[in-house]
């Protein structure tokens, strides 16, 4: 299975990139989900906060590369979100982010 990781204000998060559970978040912090798992979904990010919508969807073929900095979209039990707050005194954005599969292999970023 692939998994899109990324680190987000100080939390690591997982979530699928395999077309049937598409963004289903499998792991927030220490908490793990079994999938499906469709009621908190990534939908997608955005590279600025001005920008009031997803710039980036989220798809199965995205690359880790360019999430830096990027918002995050979610949907969590039917309300679409982007995830505000203040970490260590700024907007919160996803610090780094990564893809690993189930057959070990990782693309680091």
């Amino acid at each position: 299975m692939r998994t899109l990781n990324f680190a987000h204000g100080g939390t690591s998060y997982s979530c699928s990139l395999e077309p049937e559970t598409l963004g289903h978040v499998t792991r927030y912090g220490e908490h793990t989900f079994a999938l499906p798992h469709p009621s908190w979904k990534i939908l997608g990010f955005s590279s600025h906060h001005w920008h009031n919508r997803i710039t980036i969807p989220l798809t199965p073929g995205i690359k880790p590369e360019d999430l830096k900095r990027c918002f995050v979209w979610d949907s969590d039990h039917g309300t679409t979100r982007t995830w505000g707050g203040q970490y260590a005194g700024k907007l919160p954005r996803i610090q780094q982010a990564w893809i690993t599969d189930s057959e070990g292999g990782s693309s680091n970023d």
